[in-house]
């Protein structure tokens, strides 16, 4: 299965290198709390940990999984964790409501062409094949109004089918593949690892990648942190680098910003077209 992550180490490391305090003497190690969903677009906290990264840069990380990415934006507005692995759409919103929260760095891109990490699942048995035939059908996209809610609706609207015409159903992605094979829904926007294990099972298959056919190459998930919390703590705006105009830059990744500014434009033209 293919993500294509951004710098997946070196990005990874820079960026909690960037979040903790510059090392004291004596060597101390900074604790670091982070949420993630288990999802393969965050695996690069599990890479930093078994390849040593973290233990390089004298940090101690520690992380909690996570059902919904919004969950994120709480626990890092909240004060229970420092960072916080979303899609990139969540602390848009969030931040777009004055809420303190901004990027640290981007990390996972869509391919430009499939496979993807993440495609619209069918029963392998169904006559389901493209938009037209989920007309009236039940389908799974996660959160709705969230990035793949979104682009579901562009998808159905690019391939001819109002979306309104199809039934939206709110689940998390771990319970999709039950959802599906149990005929509780009849088509899931599933991802990795999960969408894996859904067609290993021999009884699915993916009919689309909506994300390739709607903006390939775009950058989806990102680390989010609390620009105060950056603030309040000199080193790591030191280490963080600010690009001439002042605003942030992610370490090991100069693109990113620019590619999240894109990613926002491209999001927030989809949900002006497509409102619940």
């Amino acid at each position: 299965m293919s993500i294509r992550s951004t710098a997946l180490r070196c990005s990874v490391a820079a960026a909690m290198f960037a979040l903790a305090p510059l090392p004291a003497p004596a060597q101390q190690v900074s604790k670091i709390r982070a949420v993630a969903q288990g999802i393969a677009n965050f695996a690069v906290l599990l890479v930093a940990r078994e390849k040593g990264i973290f233990k390089e840069q004298n940090l101690e990380v520690t992380w909690n999984f996570i059902s919904q990415g919004a969950l994120g934006v709480e626990a890092v507005f909240g004060g229970s964790a420092e960072l916080a692995g979303n899609s990139v759409i969540e602390p848009l919103i969030a931040r777009g409501n004055g809420l303190d929260v901004m990027y640290l760095i981007n990390n996972t891109r869509i391919r430009p062409t499939p496979p993807d990490n993440s495609g619209i699942a069918v029963r392998a048995a169904d006559p389901i094949n493209g938009p037209k035939d989920l007309v009236g059908k039940r389908i799974s996209a996660g959160l709705i109004n969230g990035p793949n809610h979104v682009h579901l609706k562009e998808w159905l609207t690019r391939g001819g089918v109002d979306p309104i015409s199809v039934q939206y159903f709110e689940l998390p992605f771990p319970q999709m593949t039950d959802a599906l094979l149990q005929n509780r829904l009849d088509a899931v926007w599933s991802v990795e690892p999960f969408l894996t294990f859904l067609l290993k099972s021999g009884s699915a298959r993916v009919i689309a990648y909506p994300y390739q056919g709607n903006v390939p190459n775009m950058d989806i998930a990102a680390f989010q942190v609390k620009e105060s919390w950056v603030k309040a703590n000199q080193d790591v705006a030191r280490r963080q680098r600010l690009h001439p105009a002042g605003q942030p830059r992610h370490p090991g990744a100069p693109e990113a910003h620019q590619a999240v500014r894109r990613q926002r434009h491209d999001l927030e033209a989809l949900r002006g077209h497509h409102r619940c």
